[in-house]
């Protein structure tokens, strides 16, 4: 059984993502509660950002805005967000379904951008140049975080991916179940402002393969 998270669980700023983390916790934790004898389902969660040019996020609304000639709304240049597609996030999900063993939370390696970078590689294809900022609404993050401070003391690097652990899990039970398991301590958090930056010439493929402009 998989819990499909996202960043909005982690550090809630609102209902809605107090609402997610509260998702997380039941699954991860109904594993505790199941007798496996008689239950043997496994019972973890993902947790990835927003997809890559999904319904309502930036780039279609830019897009359509560009269409219409209308001014482009950007909250905040610095705002960053990790990228991920939805054959990325499809691939994922499969990929801990193959290798979860229950009460883990999974969170891919992630690529970021920032609404500077989109909207310059937007005014690049669609030859424009119409901006308004209209600054960052309430509830909403100027980052995303996929790993807050607190959770890297139990975050690990395992194969492609990241992963937190059950705090009670020793170090037997960690190199039996996952070979080559590695502590993740890289950064204080796992950011989309510290994480790796999507290049130009990635976005524009990217979004060129979205079909919408």
């Amino acid at each position: 059984a998989v819990c499909i998270g996202t960043d909005k669980a982690v550090s809630p700023l609102n209902t809605y993502g107090a609402t997610k983390l509260l998702m997380e916790k039941l699954f991860v934790n109904a594993q505790q509660y199941s007798n496996p004898k008689i239950h043997p389902t496994k019972f973890f969660a993902v947790r990835y950002g927003n997809v890559f040019g999904s319904s309502g996020s930036v780039i279609p609304r830019f897009i359509e805005q560009i269409k219409k000639q209308e001014e482009i709304t950007i909250t905040d240049k610095s705002m960053t967000r990790f990228s991920i597609t939805m054959d990325q996030a499809l691939d994922f999900i499969l990929k801990a379904t193959e290798i979860g063993n229950g009460t883990e939370i999974f969170i891919p390696k992630l690529k970021s951008y920032s609404l500077e970078q989109i909207y310059k590689v937007l005014s690049e294809l669609a030859e424009t140049k119409n901006e308004k900022i209209i600054g960052v609404r309430p509830g909403e993050k100027l980052h995303e975080l996929l790993i807050n401070f607190d959770e890297m003391r139990y975050s690990w690097e395992y194969d492609d991916l990241y992963m937190i652990l059950n705090w009670e899990f020793d170090e037997k039970y960690r190199t039996e179940n996952y070979p080559g398991i590695k502590k993740f301590d890289s950064f204080e958090t796992y950011s989309s402002n510290n994480a790796e930056p999507l290049s130009d010439s990635d976005l524009k493929n990217y979004i060129n393969s979205l079909g919408l402009l």
